[in-house]
């Protein structure tokens, strides 16, 4: 059976050949509408992808591979013997702008500086070939170069298990489904169970629930005794000019004291803070924050 030998050397001489071909100039996309997530550019891409990892394809190319090991064995793998990292996860993922460290437009080879003309279309050298420009929807801005990590998260400190440098262009879906299959390879002994629905509330981007109106609820207090935070019915629980606000026919509690649900921290701390965000305590506390 045949072994294939990776070659340094001629890996290393054919990206030189790649970075010394010339390109089109790549242009900074428009600008990105704020919480407008983009949508995969090849519809049913995410589908394709599954089925090929379901057949135990992979995805990484072997330098990045490499690397990828080194953190496993090394970092990883140690922080499971000493117990930091439980054998039975549940995952988080997700994407990150990694702005690179090249020029987003390249060097250019032509000599329309000598002639006066700042900006050109002209072919150029891009030190970092791979890189592309992405969208941060969030920020409202382009950035040149992208990263997708997994982590445990539920250790202690949420740790990273999984971390790939990815073009920025490509959609996180994607990124996703790629970094669950090399995460198996890579962890053929870990146990990834699927997180169970929180509640059949309704919640914001802060965590907030809502009513079944559709109304925002009234914090009401933290309960100690079994870390989670209250929440009211606004129409009882609000302030009088919220309440003059609501018009609610019909009530969704014949209680006069409303409507009573409750969220847990532990069940997404990021989303269900222990401090609720807007509240005087969270002011005062992101205030504080050292820059």
């Amino acid at each position: 059976m045949s072994k294939t030998v990776h070659n340094p050397t001629g890996m290393l001489s054919r990206l030189r050949a790649r970075q010394s071909k010339v390109r089109p100039l790549r242009r900074k996309p428009s600008k990105a509408r704020s919480g407008k997530k983009l949508f995969p550019k090849h519809p049913g891409v995410v589908r394709k992808l599954v089925d090929k990892a379901l057949k135990g394809r992979s995805f990484t190319r072997r330098p990045e591979r490499l690397i990828q090991e080194s953190f496993a064995r090394c970092f990883v793998d140690q922080s499971i013997s000493l117990g930091l990292i439980p054998t039975s996860l549940t995952l988080s993922g997700d994407g990150t702008s990694l702005r690179t460290g090249t020029n987003p437009y390249g060097v250019k080879v032509c000599d329309c500086h000598k002639q006066g003309i700042y900006r050109c279309s002209c072919l150029r050298h891009y030190p970092d070939p791979d890189a592309t420009w992405g969208q941060d929807s969030y920020r409202e801005e382009s950035y040149y170069g992208s990263l997708y990590e997994l982590v445990a998260a539920n250790s202690p400190a949420e740790l990273p298990l999984f971390v790939s440098v990815a073009q920025a262009s490509r959609h996180h879906s994607v990124l996703g489904v790629v970094a669950l299959a090399e995460f198996r390879k890579l962890y053929p002994y870990l146990e990834v169970s699927r997180h169970r629905k929180v509640s059949s509330i309704e919640v914001n981007e802060y965590g907030v629930p809502r009513c079944p109106g559709g109304y925002l609820m009234v914090y009401s207090r933290f309960d100690k005794d079994r870390n989670r935070l209250k929440w009211r019915r606004p129409k009882v629980a609000g302030s009088r000019h919220l309440k003059s606000q609501i018009a609610c026919e019909t009530p969704c509690s014949p209680s006069q004291y409303g409507r009573t649900v409750y969220t847990k921290p532990l069940d997404d701390l990021r989303l269900f803070t222990t401090t609720p965000r807007d509240s005087p305590a969270w002011k005062k506390t992101i205030s504080n924050a050292p820059p």
